[in-house]
């Protein structure tokens, strides 16, 4: 089987695009995705020009040269002529200069709420550090993007505005893709900068990137959950860092499991 079979991912590459479109990094063919607030700036030009600038160029050679290989893990794709080489968009983790930065105060991370949130919805142990076996990757089973394209150092800092984001349409090569996914989560749902107020059109046009059709709003526990008649599910939460405990990723999980 092909590395990729998810269609509304493979479509995005049949007509020619912006280069510098990012779409996301971890497996396209996952169930969930996670949408965060924007990349943090770590000062790395370097990092920000893998993970973000070049991320369509590293989907674009994948689908078009290797999308044959069976291992998202093949060692071929860190070994890509420049400047792909060295990175692998199916874990940002096996680009060793991310992973230094990550593996400082992990627990206080984002990847470290990730691995929380994944084992309460698998109930089984997904590392985001793990780089040998895909199958035991929390990436394998996730796909992760961002709503701000620009990296900041904290949500303060960033240049992000919802109107202009939502009147941009930039996100409309995106959005059939980010449709097909059974579960989103933003995990940066308790800010009103990123997903405006409960019941405003801004949230509607927000809620409409990820889910289509008729669509129902329950808030359960402070977790506002938004599902379609086929049980697609957009899941507004607190961000994945420091202070995200098991029992809301366990809350989480439990709604992820419910047919609303």
């Amino acid at each position: 089987m092909a590395l990729i079979t998810k269609k509304s991912f493979l479509d995005i590459f049949n007509v020619k695009k912006d280069i510098e479109l990012y779409i996301g990094m971890g497996n396209p063919d996952a169930k969930i995705h996670f949408v965060g607030c924007e990349t943090k700036d770590e000062g790395d030009n370097d990092i920000i020009n893998r993970e973000i600038r070049q991320n369509y160029l590293h989907w674009q050679d994948i689908v078009h040269n290797y999308n044959h290989l069976t291992n998202a893990f093949d060692p071929i794709l860190l070994k890509r002529t420049n400047p792909l080489d060295g990175f692998n968009p199916f874990s940002p983790l096996l680009y060793a200069p991310t992973l230094a930065i990550v593996n400082r105060n992990f627990g206080g991370r984002t990847y470290a709420g990730m691995e929380r949130m994944i084992r309460k919805i698998t109930g089984e142990d997904h590392r985001a550090r793990e780089t040998e076996d895909y199958s035991k990757s929390m990436f394998s089973k996730i796909f992760i993007s961002e709503l701000n394209h620009v990296p900041a150092r904290n949500y303060n800092e960033s240049n992000f505005d919802l109107d202009t984001y939502l009147s941009n349409k930039d996100y409309e090569p995106l959005s059939d893709f980010y449709k097909s996914f059974d579960t989103t989560i933003l995990y940066c749902g308790k800010n009103k900068k990123y997903v405006g107020t409960s019941n405003s059109e801004q949230r509607e046009q927000l809620v409409s990137i990820y889910l289509s059709g008729t669509i129902s709003h329950q808030v359960i526990n402070d977790i506002e959950v938004y599902s379609n008649s086929e049980g697609k599910k957009l899941i507004l939460t607190r961000h994945f860092s420091s202070g995200f405990g098991d029992e809301m990723a366990q809350t989480i999980a439990n709604i992820n499991e419910t047919n609303l």
